[in-house]
């Protein structure tokens, strides 16, 4: 996997950011550009050909994409994504797995850079909305200023800063194992999940199952997926006017009532609270 590595020391140069909600025929159009650009899709997947390379982007998932770079769409479908383009002061670097893991282990070189792999999972998607919401607003009042550049800085900054060290280093067989069984977990939890199914779909026990969760979690796995169903919840609130019983089925809770006490038990807000705290719909026709 490639990793983008860039200068931190002066702000990125802010150009345009959006939210962008697409239909089911939709595909992005053909282009070369020279600005950086940044997808983070909310729902559905956005499928885009890199210089040849087909990326498919799902839900939650962050794609850098380098400035210069040849990309259309390679197929249709519905799709909801933030988009910020920026520019750098140097030009990005590519580097690969060790060295991005020698630049990690240098405290003052990782201090003053922004490092993430091109393509990655958010860890607190409610922390990224909220940031590129406040830049889309003031990037609407003012669409060039030094705060927009400082804003979109510490956006990558807080996107680097969420690609932990379990998501880039992690290499033994046991951890890639772990990561295939959290990838299921995340693409299924809308669904009814056992751990007996989920057991004998990677062919372990249930116990042993049990047993990497504590070590790679340090929680069971039904807690595994009953936090990533309420974060998907989280995100749905945050990105769509769907009311709250339909969100409850959409992340696999067919009472609406112990959805909203969960919710409010492990999260501290009611839903219609934390839409209402953290919420802010930025639709924006794209920019071609």
């Amino acid at each position: 996997m490639e990793y983008y590595l860039f200068n931190a020391a002066a702000p990125v140069s802010f150009c345009h950011a959006g939210k962008s909600q697409m239909q089911d025929n939709w595909m992005h159009y053909e282009r070369i550009i020279n600005e950086h650009v940044l997808y983070i899709v909310v729902n559905g997947d956005l499928y885009l050909e890199v210089d040849g390379v087909q990326h498919t982007i799902r839900s939650e998932n962050v794609f850098l994409m380098k400035a210069g770079a040849h990309h259309i769409g390679w197929k249709p479908a519905a799709v909801t994504f933030y988009w910020m383009h920026f520019r750098t002061s140097s030009p990005l670097k590519i580097v690969d797995r060790d060295q991005a893991l020698d630049i990690k282990g240098e405290k003052d070189r990782a201090q003053k850079s922004i490092l993430f792999p091109q393509q990655f999972t958010l860890e607190d998607f409610k922390k990224f909305v909220i940031s590129i919401n406040q830049l889309i607003h003031y990037y609407r009042l003012e669409p060039r200023s030094l705060m927009n550049d400082y804003l979109a800085t510490f956006i990558l900054l807080e996107l680097a800063n969420q690609v932990t060290l379990q998501s880039t280093i992690s290499s033994s067989k046991q951890n890639r194992r772990f990561e295939e069984i959290a990838a299921y977990i995340e693409l299924h939890s809308r669904e009814e999940l056992k751990v007996s199914d989920i057991a004998q779909k990677f062919n372990y026990s249930e116990k042993y199952l049990t047993k990497l969760f504590r070590t790679h979690y340090h929680t069971n796995i039904k807690e595994f997926i009953l936090e990533r169903r309420l974060k998907l919840a989280e995100s749905l609130l945050l990105s769509s006017n769907d009311s709250i019983s339909v969100i409850a089925k959409k992340v696999g809770f067919h009472d609406e009532y112990y959805f909203m006490r969960l919710f409010k038990q492990k999260v501290g807000l009611t839903p219609t609270h934390y839409r209402n705290t953290y919420s802010l719909q930025f639709l924006t026709q794209y920019e071609k």
